[in-house]
């Protein structure tokens, strides 16, 4: 038991450690994609600007 300790971790943490090491996983579903927006393609005042869509 030397060298052990007990880490108190909540509902969140335990979930990414579940599926971070597999523990209660039965295998993946699906692949999920998430997308970033591109900020240059609006100006200041929150329009589309078409010609930096080109570049």
């Amino acid at each position: 038991m030397l060298g052990q300790r007990l880490v108190l971790s909540d509902g969140q943490r335990l979930v990414r450690l579940m599926t971070r090491c597999g523990v209660g996983c039965c295998g993946e579903e699906e692949t999920l994609f998430i997308k970033k927006i591109d900020e240059d393609l609006f100006e200041e005042s929150g329009s589309f600007t078409p010609h930096a869509a080109l570049h």
